[in-house]
């Protein structure tokens, strides 16, 4: 029996056949060669499938499996079930490892028995492979169980670049589909409870970044600040002894409310100014309703004075975008909304 690797790179692909194979090929020359790569198709209509048969059919590291679309959260999972690694590592479809990187991270995450992720410092380029920017790495190692709100500041990335020890994911049960997006940042507050994070400072991993595209669900690939605020509002609940309130039948919007009564108003603030962020892509390319539910998530945060205070600072710049992409609805509902009291917020 062929003994298990020492890495599993798990890679979710969904209808990218023009890019898969420059991803597949820059696992297959990492400097580490006792791995495997699990890829596993999430539903593609494209060529993706054929290229990753004839690579698994030619090199017996590649291990190709086809499941019915359900998302990058499930695929991951999937990958994750079939890895035989100490080690598992996430890489998109998309992207390029470069040569040493899980090379670095191995050694890092042995001679680091209280970490349970490593992530790397990675540069951005475009769709045609021209340099962006190179990501700043804010903190490089977080010890286990700091406080939420530390996390919800300076939480290590834990994204496509990032190595796990296995046991680790299998402890805290991997990805969870109510993530639309923000999946990974759920995860790493899960892990976080128990175990320690970091970033090797080294940029290591080249990800691709795509321009907005007309007819995008933008409220599901671009409304990040609802399903922060669910992650941070899910891991406040576990903190506290409480029911998780993630699960079947609910979504962001609906837990925000609770969170608003919740959380803490440092990360409450933090949640509301995300929305900006969130207002600024959607005024791009608008969806029917998305600025709407946007308005009303930050409603539902802002209890008290000080959030009261950020809502209005963070209305201030969604009008300042409305008005530079000539969203002149949009930017009459913003005025209402900066006219509209809330409830009497709490005495200070």
């Amino acid at each position: 029996m062929k003994p298990a690797p020492d890495i599993s790179v798990v890679m979710a692909v969904c209808n990218r056949a023009r890019y898969v194979a420059r991803a597949v090929d820059s696992i297959l020359g990492q400097t580490c060669r006792n791995l495997e790569l699990i890829a596993v198709d999430d539903g593609s209509t494209d060529a993706s499938p054929q290229i990753l048969a004839d690579y698994a059919a030619r090199d017996s590291r590649v291990r190709f499996h086809r499941r019915r679309h359900g998302g990058v959260s499930a695929a991951r999972n999937a990958g994750i079930g079939l890895a035989r690694g100490e080690f598992v590592a996430v890489m998109d479809d998309d992207d390029v490892a470069l040569p040493a990187r899980l090379e670095k991270q191995v050694v890092f995450l042995r001679e680091n028995p209280d970490f349970a992720s490593v992530s790397v410092r990675c540069e951005t380029m475009d769709e045609d492979g021209a340099f962006i920017k190179v990501t700043k790495v804010r903190k490089e190692r977080q010890e286990a169980g700091l406080p939420l709100a530390v996390l919800a500041r300076e939480a290590v990335a834990v994204n496509q670049t990032t190595m796990f020890r296995r046991s680790a994911l299998v402890a805290v049960g991997g990805y969870r589909s109510f993530f639309t997006v923000g999946e990974d940042y759920d995860l790493a507050l899960r892990l976080a409870e128990k175990f320690g994070a970091a970033c090797i400072n080294e940029t290591l991993y080249r990800h691709r970044q795509y321009a907005p595209r007309g007819g995008v669900n933008l409220m599901s690939s671009h409304a990040i600040a609802p399903f922060y605020c669910a992650a941070v509002f899910s891991a406040h609940c576990r903190r506290g002894g409480m029911a998780d309130p993630v699960g079947e039948g609910v979504t962001p919007w609906d837990l925000a409310p609770a969170a608003g009564a919740a959380l803490p108003a440092e990360i409450k603030e933090i949640c509301i100014k995300n929305a900006a962020t969130d207002a600024r892509k959607l005024l791009q390319k608008p969806a029917p309703g998305a600025l709407e539910k946007l308005l009303q998530f930050m409603d539902a945060l802002a209890a008290g004075r000080e959030e009261q205070r950020v809502r209005a600072s963070t209305l201030r710049k969604i009008l300042f975008y409305a008005v530079r992409r000539g969203r002149w609805w949009d930017a009459g509902r913003v005025v209402h909304e900066l006219a509209s009291p809330l409830r009497p917020p709490e005495v200070a």
